[in-house]
């Protein structure tokens, strides 16, 4: 039983609660006289005790004399899992069951409404809980006139408490019974050296009876010599706190009753209880151990006189490989004068310890798997340097109970025969392991051996071809003069070393290479032919496949550019020959990288092998399909007579490379641009012709891809000079000949300059300045624009640094253009970071300006890009908006500053209505998105005065300035134009 929880409600709070509500609901009914103020304080009473009912953890409820529910409190609601209404209203045994309410309820029950108060603790499932343990008091409800109208039940949940006083029962008896029946003996012992608890087991062990032993000095059980000793040691203990030696296997002696010496092993503990010190002694009677190794004593020493006799090498280990003992002739081998000496020792201590790991290993397996190894072959290094060879067996040391306890092993030294069979078992394993096929034959060319190669190679087992002549193996590809050419030169040279066509047993013919030789005995005389031979199948066929990979394109096996060249000559020595035409038509793929760069380089791969697979579909057989790499195919096409059929296979190919190409269930659209070269018109050798056909290329990406172009004389004038600027372009990145340029930016409303936008310019040493438009569209297609950008961010953020610490200048920011392939690199953000750390200038100075089209390429990459730049403190704003196509959904996600309007808008303002509303439309968007708008390519006042009547936050272009060189900046600022 535990106490009431006093939040918990009692039975008579339950009564008093019901009668309260009764009362208080007649007198409100039935007496309208009664004092305000004796109602209100009613009211309060009935209030507090149905909150007391409504608030106890205890089951409470109240039944009439039918013993069905009138009132249950919500913990008896909780415990069942049921709401009122499938409660109130029913009976007890409806809701415990008929046999629960006989066998334990109804009783109860019936002495409650006889007027007696019950109280008694069971067992009851609940819905909700299960079983639990309840103590419960039935009380007698009486009505105002003293009659007893039903039961009042309070029901407390003790499961836990009794589950508790169980355990502890079943700990108790369980220890008892430990206790009882221990064989060991068991002793308390308290601080005045008496016991005060012995086990059965002490009483077999001194004689004495369970009366005799209680309370009686633990110094009556010893023999009068030790009991001084004990005494002394025992109060030296109580005083310091610490014993004189351990207190765990301490040898002991007792004394029985009737006299003799018991010797045993004690382990004493101590308990502290009820501030004294108890002491627990665990008592074991090892006079049977000791007898046993007296025993195991002499038996020992006979085994070891018996094993020294032995003529070989004797000894035994433990389980962790120690030595518990050897005979002589293994401790002499050890360098040990005695076979004690061994004892405790591993291998790894002896002369021979090199090897420790290898006896340790065969040790292991003996003592793990139990079993012996017998004959195991095993080195022992030697004095002198040289290793012996033992022949050791080894079997598993077992004590009395089985169990494996070490290793016993027997060895003696095989070191010369070992030698003779390494010799002989070498020549065999040569012989069987080679991978050469090796025949032997007797004089009249009859086989009497052959290997395992042997067979492996023809597919004949050793039976079919002994006593057979080799003849059997022969192809038929060579004639009889072949044959005596090869026993000629082993008649005159005693060996024959060639290539030979056999035949296999299957009757497949195989290549292999083939040496003779004879072999004669001690006399002189023949006696043997042996044949060693090796398939050389796989070395042609790797042969033909090298001399394919040296053709042909691994990835889509069409000829590569060596094997077009060599193609192109043959077919331009028989156009010239039958006065026909050849034409070349160079393809290659656009948008090829951004599928490549989109979806990886495995789906690129998958892309130009359906690529190839169509070209070749539509091309007549005696025509030729390469690729030169990359994205790079040609085409050439023979015994033309005019070039209209050339005309009309182009177009087809732009039409089926339009198709879209399956990758995966992803929809992939390409074209092509495609170059045409006649022979003999545009050249009249393979390199020329190629040549003019790339440049024939690239006029047509010029002209807007996915179309064709024949070459002319301009063509290769212009792709000489592109690829001359691409050579300066390089050179001027090593050169340092780029300089940035600065345009305002200018605040609509106030004329105050915002910020500058840093533009790159290169200064050619020989032409002078070379407008952007010319190289910048290259560097981004040949990937130089990565390093010019990089140099572009770190001057402008540089010289952003300077005019910031110069106070003569105001504060103003500095934007720097981002290209797309600048964008898409992995690096970007740690770069820009790194430039900042640098350079040292604050986030807030730095603007970065990425095109609409860049970052609508892949626009949720681009979220990622632009969310971890902004997190660096910079500004980013969306240069050129109009001029390509943004998804409105994408562009609230871009965490993104400022939209600028591309010049193209601003140019025809206000002469064309169509600009105007583009414009207007764009400030209005970025209203509504919150983002600041500007304007580029502002000329005339009237386009200013269009941007300031609608709002435009700032704007740049030559009606304020153009792009001016830093001084010259610093020249114009300081001079502060008005601008209106």
């Amino acid at each position: 039983m535990t106490e009431h929880d006093p939040s918990e409600q009692d039975p008579a709070e339950a009564d008093a609660a019901l009668s309260i509500k009764q009362d208080y609901t007649e007198q409100r009914l039935s007496i309208p006289g009664l004092d305000i103020s004796e109602r209100q304080h009613a009211e309060e009473v009935l209030r507090l005790y149905q909150r007391i009912v409504a608030d106890s953890s205890n089951h409470i409820s109240i039944l009439d004399r039918d013993y069905v529910y009138r009132l249950v409190n919500p913990a008896y609601l909780g415990a069942h899992g049921l709401t009122e209404e499938a409660i109130i209203g029913h009976s007890v045994a409806d809701l415990f069951g008929q046999a629960v309410f006989q066998s334990l309820i109804k009783e109860k029950l019936d002495r409650c409404l006889a007027g007696e108060t019950v109280c008694y603790q069971a067992w009851f499932e609940f819905s909700a809980h299960g079983r639990r343990y309840m103590d419960v008091t039935y009380t007698p409800y009486r009505d105002h006139g003293g009659s007893i109208s039903g039961a009042i039940v309070s029901a407390r949940d003790i499961t836990e408490l009794r589950l508790a006083e169980e355990a502890l029962a079943d700990s108790e008896a369980r220890n008892r019974a430990i206790l009882d029946t221990a064989v060991d003996g068991i002793l308390v012992v308290d601080e005045s050296n008496r016991m005060t608890y012995a086990n059965p087991a002490i009483s077999q062990l001194t004689g004495y009876s369970h009366a005799e032993l209680q309370n009686r000095l633990i110094t009556d059980l010893m023999p009068e010599r030790f009991r001084d000793r004990h005494d002394t040691a025992f109060k030296e203990y109580l005083r310091t706190g610490h014993p004189r030696m351990p207190w765990h296997q301490l040898a002991f002696v007792l004394q029985h009753r009737d006299g003799h010496d018991i010797p045993v092993e004690v382990s004493i503990g101590l308990h502290h209880g009820a501030g004294r010190h108890q002491f627990i002694g665990i008592l074991r009677d090892v006079t049977e151990r000791r007898q046993g190794e007296e025993r195991l004593h002499a038996s020992q020493q006979m085994l070891q006189h018996v094993i020294n006799t032995v003529p070989h090498f004797v000894f035994w280990k433990d389980r962790d490989s120690r030595y518990l003992g050897c005979n002589e002739a293994f401790a002499r081998l050890g360098g040990m004068a005695q076979s004690g000496d061994l004892i405790g020792k591993s291998d790894y201590e002896m002369n021979w310890h090199r090897y420790a790991d290898l006896y340790r290993h065969d040790d292991l397996q003996v003592m793990e798997n139990g079993i012996t190894k017998h004959n195991i072959v095993e080195p022992l290094a030697l004095d002198d340097g040289h290793t012996a060879w033992l022949e050791t067996s080894k079997v598993p040391l077992r004590d009395s109970q089985d169990r494996v306890i070490g290793v016993l092993g027997v060895f003696q030294d095989i070191t010369e025969r070992r030698a003779v069979e390494d010799r002989l078992r070498q020549s065999a394993e040569v012989f069987e392991s080679t991978t050469n096929g090796i025949a032997i034959t007797d004089r009249a060319a009859n086989i009497i051996a052959v290997n395992h190669a042997f067979t492996e190679i023809t597919g004949y087992t050793e039976v079919e071809v002994l006593g057979k002549n080799p003849r059997l193996l022969q192809s038929g590809r060579h004639d009889e003069a072949f044959y005596q050419g090869i026993w000629k030169s082993i008649t005159q040279t005693g060996a024959w070393s060639g290539e030979i066509t056999n035949r296999r047993k299957n009757g497949e013919v195989y290549p292999e290479w083939l040496t003779i030789s004879s072999v004669k005995d001690d006399a002189g005389n023949l006696s043997n032919y042996v044949g060693v031979f090796a398939d050389i199948s796989q070395i042609k066929q790797f042969q033909d496949k090298l001399e394919h990979l040296a053709h042909y394109d691994p990835l889509t096996d069409l000829p590569n550019r060596l094997l077009l060249s060599a193609r192109l000559d043959h077919a331009i020595e028989r156009a010239g020959r039958e006065h026909t035409l050849l034409a070349l038509l160079f393809i290659d793929l656009d948008r090829f990288k951004t599928v490549n760069d989109g979806l990886g380089h495995p789906a690129g791969d998958r892309l130009l092998q359906e690529v190839a697979k169509r070209l070749v579909r539509h091309i007549r057989a005696e025509d030729t399909v390469a690729r030169l790499g990359g994205d790079e195919f040609v085409l050439a096409l023979e015994g033309l007579d005019d070039t209209s059929r050339v005309s009309a296979l182009a177009e087809k190919l732009l039409v089926v490379l339009t198709r879209p190409f399956d990758l995966d269930g992803q929809a992939v659209f390409i074209g092509a641009s495609i170059g045409i070269s006649t022979y003999p018109v545009d050249g009249k050798d393979a390199a020329t012709l190629l040549k003019n056909a790339d440049a024939a290329m690239y006029r047509s990406k010029e002209d807007g891809r996915n179309t064709y172009r024949f070459y002319n004389a301009e063509m290769t004038r212009s792709a000489r000079e592109r690829l001359t600027l691409e050579t300066s372009l390089r050179q001027a990145i090593e050169r340092n000949e780029f300089v940035l340029h600065y345009q305002p930016q200018v605040d609509v409303a106030s004329g105050e300059i915002v910020g500058v936008e840093a533009l790159v310019r290169w200064d050619h040493p020989e032409s002078g300045m070379i407008a952007p438009v010319r190289f910048i569209p290259l560097a981004e297609e040949t990937g130089l624009i990565v390093p010019l950008g990089e140099w572009v961010l770190f001057t402008a953020c540089t010289q952003a640094k300077i005019w910031m610490e110069d106070m003569a200048m105001p504060p103003f920011s500095v934007a720097v253009n981002l290209s797309p392939r600048q964008f898409r690199q992995a690096n970007l953000v740690a770069h820009v970071r790194a430039v900042m750390d640098a350079t040292g200038i604050p986030p807030g100075l730095l603007e970065l300006e990425i095109t609409e089209s860049a970052v609508m390429e892949d626009a949720d990459q681009a979220v990622t890009t632009l969310r971890a730049l902004k997190e660096l403190g910079i500004r980013i704003s969306i240069d050129d908006f109009g001029t390509g196509y943004s998804s409105l959904a994408y562009l609230k996600r871009f965490p993104i500053d400022k939209l600028k309007i591309d010049q193209s808008f601003m140019r025809d303002i206000p002469q064309d209505q169509s600009d105007m509303e583009i414009a207007a439309t764009i400030i209005a968007m970025s209203r509504n998105l919150h983002l600041k708008v500007l304007a580029e390519g502002v000329e005339t006042k009237a386009q200013l005065d269009f941007l300031r009547g609608h709002g435009c936050d700032a704007y740049q272009g030559y009606f304020c300035s153009r792009p001016l060189a830093a001084p010259a900046l610093e020249q114009w600022l300081a001079q502060r134009p008005p601008i209106t």
